[in-house]
């Protein structure tokens, strides 16, 4: 009887293990920056701008966009005073690669977007 419990205990728990390394594996969003958990989080890649506000002036009042690191995409919003003390006016010329500071996530649904805090 004593044998029986025992395995069924292990079956149980290894059944266990193996759902959480399952659900682990799978609900991680935004690896390049999941793993540096110090804010701000710094990445280095190359910014695409996919959409912005134009107001009366030579820099967006806002962007959005994303930063390829490696071959991760992440969601990345910039606001008026960040472009505008990087210099990036409405041509968008990031370096490339561009460093840029994240601050603390924005998303629902697993879906992360970082504002972006300061272009090095």
């Amino acid at each position: 009887m004593n044998k029986i419990a025992i395995l069924l205990f292990g079956a149980i728990s290894l059944l266990g293990c193996g759902e959480s390394n399952e659900s682990d594996n799978s609900s991680i969003k935004n690896s390049a920056v999941s793993l540096n958990t110090a804010l701000p989080r710094v990445v280095t890649g190359t910014v695409d701008i996919i959409d912005s506000g134009v107001g009366d002036s030579d820099y967006a009042d806002w962007a959005i966009g994303t930063i390829t690191v490696g071959d991760e995409d992440i969601s990345i919003t910039f606001d008026a005073s960040v472009l505008e003390q990087a210099g990036i006016d409405l041509d968008f010329n990031f370096s490339d690669p561009a460093t840029i500071e994240l601050g603390e996530p924005e998303g629902q649904d697993g879906d992360l977007t970082y504002p972006v805090k300061k272009i090095m």
